[in-house]
């Protein structure tokens, strides 16, 4: 078995690249990840702001 991933260029924000990540508890919204790193891929080093969704 494989698995095929489809390249989905990040945008770019001052050199900065954004991926937003969401929590999903049952069929709530539950929280919201920003996760930011200045290379294409996301690495350990990346900068991470969680949010809740009151």
């Amino acid at each position: 078995p494989c698995c095929y991933q489809e390249l989905a260029p990040l945008p770019d924000f001052d050199g900065n690249h954004v991926v937003l990540g969401a929590w999903v508890v049952g069929e709530e919204a539950a929280g919201l990840g920003i996760r930011e790193s200045q290379g294409l891929v996301t690495d350990d080093y990346a900068r991470f702001l969680p949010h809740v969704i009151l």
